[in-house]
């Protein structure tokens, strides 16, 4: 059964998704700036540029980052899949029965031992610059991520069992939620229309998938986990084994960020947060491992029909 938003052009629904992503931020905005002095004594005039974050003002950025997330991706995302996937069978969202167990114990394997190459790819993204004329937008690019690495550097340093938690949802699973809902969940699917190939749309989606972030000094890495969560949902068919496999990768490198430090990661032309290059291979032979156990587990699976559900969810 066709829904009147599956009969739109791809572009239409990329952006009918767009403004509704827009609308429900703006309204999350507004939703706290009503509940930010409610909530945690702070106005959200008090989040600013600032180098180091009062331990006070933690549970202000918690919330913010929390609500912003909820408004950006999950919400929208599940108000777009209703309308798009209503009463259609084996869509990607509701797709969990089908997927084997063995896939979901794999994901993150396939996730940790693309890590130590992340890692790599993210040193030579930091050492590479603009043209002199545009290095007033370099500049804005290194502040802006250093913004975030603080951000992230006071959630982390908060102890205790709730900021525990509250961390393992801001940082961990809501955006390894929110951002498959949209890039694997719609976006993917759209291109998959729109597009001749299928590992075009991948590939075209996990380029989307990381500029969003607005983070290119760390571009290719993650478009090289976009890559990876876009062929995991297009041949299981399912959403879950990529927000598994994002979830892991948020995890592991909070955990890296911990272990290391985060002050070499302000440097752009350091090599301190590359991976020793047997640390890459064996990362790379533990993913392929890991992939090529995923692909024959569907092979004699339901991985080809998963496959198919998931492009006839994407064609009207």
């Amino acid at each position: 059964m066709n829904t009147p938003l599956r009969e739109q052009h791809p572009l239409a629904q990329l952006f009918l998704l767009l403004g509704l992503c827009l609308g429900l931020a703006l309204l999350g905005t507004a939703l706290l700036y009503y509940l930010a002095p409610a909530v945690t004594g702070f106005s959200l005039d008090a989040i600013g540029l600032q180098s180091s974050i009062p331990k006070a003002l933690l549970p202000l950025y918690w919330l913010s980052q929390g609500i912003m997330q909820l408004f950006i991706f999950v919400v929208p995302a599940l108000i777009f899949l209703y309308y798009f996937d209503f009463n259609q069978k084996g869509n990607p969202l509701t797709r969990l029965r089908g997927v084997p167990v063995a896939v979901y114990g794999l994901t993150p394997l396939l996730a940790a031992g693309l890590l130590p190459l992340a890692y790599s790819l993210h040193a030579w993204n930091q050492s590479l610059h603009l043209p002199p004329a545009l290095a007033e937008w370099e500049d804005a690019w290194r502040a802006s991520e250093q913004q975030t690495e603080h951000i992230i550097k006071a959630f982390l340093s908060a102890s205790g069992a709730q900021a525990l938690l509250m961390n393992m949802v801001i940082l961990v699973l809501l955006p390894a939620l929110g951002e498959e809902l949209i890039f694997r969940g719609i976006v993917q699917r759209i291109f998959m229309r729109w597009v001749a190939s299928p590992h075009a749309a991948i590939w075209i989606c996990g380029a989307l998938f990381s500029a969003i972030h607005m983070q290119w000094l760390g571009f290719f890495p993650r478009w090289l986990l976009g890559v990876e969560l876009g062929y995991l949902a297009w041949f299981t068919g399912s959403l879950w084994p990529s927000v598994l496999s994002h979830a892991t990768h948020n995890a592991l490198s909070i955990g890296v960020a911990q272990a290391t430090g985060f002050s070499e990661q302000s440097n752009a032309d350091s090599d301190a947060m590359g991976m020793p290059g047997v640390w890459v291979m064996g990362g790379l032979a533990l993913a392929a491992a890991a992939a090529w156990m995923v692909y024959k587990i569907g092979r004699k699976g339901t991985g080809e029909q998963s496959k198919i559900e998931y492009n006839n969810n994407t064609y009207v």
